[in-house]
């Protein structure tokens, strides 16, 4: 999925050039340690979330105006903070 991300947000970063990715990452520093290395070639800025760090990733829902999902526990917390979202409903 990391690499359809990286191509979207290819597409997006001239219409929207303050885009910033912030990725919920989940509680295991190889998974960490793998995303960190993938984003760092991104085409925007990226943050990770280390997972475990829930009130990090609510802050971030709290300022965000819309997100790119793929989780399904993600697209309901998306509804509760009012997020226009793009949603991949394939992983259902």
């Amino acid at each position: 999925m990391l690499s359809i991300f990286a191509h979207t947000f290819d597409q997006l970063k001239d219409s929207i050039p303050e885009l910033i990715t912030v990725i919920h990452v989940a509680p295991n520093q190889h998974v960490e340690n793998y995303i960190d290395g993938v984003i760092r070639k991104w085409p925007v800025p990226a943050i990770l979330i280390p997972g475990g760090h829930q009130h990090l990733k609510y802050d971030a829902f709290s300022v965000s105006s819309s997100a790119l999902l793929i989780q399904k526990a993600f697209i309901v917390e998306s509804e509760i903070y009012d997020l226009g979202s793009i949603r991949d409903c394939s992983c259902w």
